[in-house]
């Protein structure tokens, strides 16, 4: 990502920010992105569903690439993947985390060019369509419109809610509050409990900032205050409550 551009879509994430598109439904004009407004509308992910074409994909692939035009959209029906780019000390960062349910949307419809690259963090089934397909399709709908826009300005403010909610904390309670975070979207609606986080350690540091070897000795000492319990290539919430409280402390492990 050249420099020039670099500063202005984080500009443009700045000000998004300050007008609170960060978690949960974004309000903007009035207007609640969730699902399609329409009654009887399909939603986002039903759209793609119903249009895609179903592939499968491995760790290491990409479905965006930094600083090249997002040529795709995509549904998870599985697995997990990440917004990443590089620092400025060339530090590969994780900027958010996808997962089951959720869709890839491009970033980059004022820009031509990605300002972070989509990478597949496990096996992943996934189901795709071109950029112009959707649009062409959204041509014939639309109601529908807007409601993409909002559900886009909402994952443009999820990508980038590390400027606001895990800059001020320690290295513990950053893994903290990014494990609940993960455990709350992963928890069925209208309930509080939670599937396993199928995501790797080096994932996890790199979303935080810190090393594998460190997060290693973080989750192992949560789990002793039995917060979290560890399996293999995962971790379960136990105690989301008191995950969240040890996020909020000041206390180091």
């Amino acid at each position: 990502m050249t420099e020039p551009f670099r500063k202005k879509f984080e500009n443009k994430v700045g000000t998004m920010l300050k007008e609170r598109i960060v978690d949960g439904p974004v309000e903007v004009r009035g207007k609640i992105c969730a699902n399609f407004p329409a009654e009887g509308f399909p939603n986002l992910q039903g759209l793609i569903k119903s249009q895609g074409i179903v592939t499968r994909l491995r760790r290491g692939e990409q479905l965006a690439e930094l600083g090249h035009p997002t040529r795709r959209i995509y549904f998870i029906e599985s697995g997990v993947v990440a917004y990443t780019r590089s620092s400025q000390g060339g530090r590969r960062q994780v900027m958010e985390f996808e997962m089951a349910g959720s869709c890839v949307l491009p970033l980059d419809d004022q820009y031509d060019e990605s300002p972070c690259s989509t990478e597949v963090l496990s096996d992943t089934e996934v189901y795709m369509m071109s950029v112009n397909s959707f649009r062409r399709l959204l041509l014939t709908m639309p109601a529908a419109r807007e409601a993409v826009a909002l559900h886009k300005a909402q994952l443009l403010g999820r990508v980038f809610r590390s400027f606001t909610n895990s800059g001020c904390r320690q290295g513990p309670q950053k893994i903290a509050w990014l494990l609940a975070y993960l455990s709350a979207r992963l928890a069925p609606v209208g309930t509080t409990f939670s599937n396993p986080i199928p995501i790797r350690q080096i994932d996890l540091a790199d979303a935080v900032g810190v090393t594998s070897v460190y997060v290693n000795q973080i989750l192992r000492k949560l789990e002793k205050q039995q917060l979290i319990l560890l399996q293999k290539g995962a971790a379960q919430v136990i105690d989301l409550a008191g995950l969240k409280a040890f996020a909020r402390s000041v206390d180091r492990v």
